[in-house]
């Protein structure tokens, strides 16, 4: 605006997007629509107009940029813990949106403000009678959550042994959360698989 010296760019907008061709003549059918939400990613400079969220003509709603994420460990790279509390190395990442999991310390970073899920899948092997494995979700401030429990008495005993729990947390923006597992008593070991069959760590940001 020249009179005010103020310069004005889109920062979001709302439009709707048609879904295959249109009849627009009278009675015409196959009239269906997105709905799309955007905001400006770029400078005032140089815009960039990037989608948020989708309505779908047949009512999904999609949000593409919302966090979300799953890591596992890489094929061939089976590990150990021995009598220690430890961070799960979860060093193969399978989706990431948002880029907030860092698989070299193998935890996620709360972007925004909000209510998390996440999941601790686990296995391990070679648990003694004497022994156990604890499986948590653990946090840089709201300490640590207690999901499941392997142990010796647990079919088929020391053998390949599954657990996998799951926590809702109300998190703020900055904080950390990972997997963990607690081992009393001695040596257990972990499978590892790219794919995520028999360990994983994941999460998304619920709202």
């Amino acid at each position: 605006n020249s009179s005010t010296g103020v310069v004005q760019r889109q920062a979001a907008k709302i439009e709707v997007q048609k879904v295959g061709s249109w009849n627009q003549s009278a009675g015409g059918s196959g009239t269906k629509a997105d709905i799309v939400f955007s905001t400006n990613n770029g400078t005032i400079a140089s815009p960039a107009m990037a989608e948020k969220m989708r309505i779908t003509s047949s009512g999904e709603i999609t949000t593409p940029l919302n966090p979300a994420f799953r890591a596992t460990r890489t094929t061939g790279s089976n590990w150990a813990w021995t009598s220690t509390t430890a961070t799960q190395p979860f060093d193969y990442v399978t989706y990431d949106k948002g880029g907030n999991y860092d698989n070299s310390t193998y935890k996620f970073t709360c972007p925004v403000a909000g209510v998390y899920t996440f999941t601790h899948q686990c296995n391990a092997y070679g648990v003694a009678s004497t022994e156990y494995v604890r499986i948590e979700i653990a946090t840089g401030t709201s300490g640590s959550f207690y999901l499941e429990q392997i142990s010796f008495h647990t079919y088929p005993g020391s053998g390949d042994q599954y657990a996998t729990g799951t926590v809702q947390l109300d998190l703020a923006a900055g904080e950390t959360v990972w997997a963990q597992v607690y081992i009393y008593g001695g040596t257990a070991g972990f499978s590892s698989n790219s794919a995520g069959i028999y360990n994983a760590f994941s999460g998304h940001l619920i709202g």
